[in-house]
């Protein structure tokens, strides 16, 4: 089904399990129900919240500040521009911030083993890395916060 809303088109696709993907110019948004799906996801180009599924999904964050919290499976995160708060949350992620200042945190949890081996890099600009070692967590281009 396609719509055309505010001079957007909006296309809706029907996936496996009863699941959809709403597609808006060039963003993925999994629906609620997509929550054991694979998805390749970017974030809104404007910034802000963008979320994850529990499944390994591969998260492109915008050229603004994002906020993206990519929930569980083995994910592999870009933060792309703008001063960015990654967090990857459950399983083994692969986080990288791009350009700006990131903050770049191994798990959603403060109380820091996730049981999973995270990699951390924060690329370019004046990035912090929260990790755990006894995860087997690695981390690059950042400043060390270790939990």
């Amino acid at each position: 089904m396609t719509t055309k809303n505010n001079r957007k088109l909006t296309k809706i696709i029907p996936l496996a399990f009863g699941l959809v993907a709403i597609i808006a110019g060039m963003s993925v948004v999994p629906s609620l129900g997509q929550q054991e799906a694979t998805a390749a996801i970017n974030c809104p180009s404007g910034g802000g919240a963008c979320y994850g599924t529990s499944g390994n999904d591969t998260i492109y964050g915008s050229a603004n500040r994002d906020i993206i919290l990519a929930g569980a499976g083995d994910d592999t995160i870009f933060g792309n521009g703008g001063d960015d708060n990654i967090y990857g949350e459950a399983g083994k992620d692969t986080i990288s911030g791009g350009a700006g200042n990131d903050n770049l945190y191994h798990s959603g949890s403060a109380s820091g083993s996730d049981g999973f081996a995270d990699s951390l890099d924060g690329d370019s600009g004046s990035d912090t890395c929260h990790w755990n070692s006894s995860d087997g967590d690695t981390m690059a281009n950042c400043t060390s916060i270790p939990w």
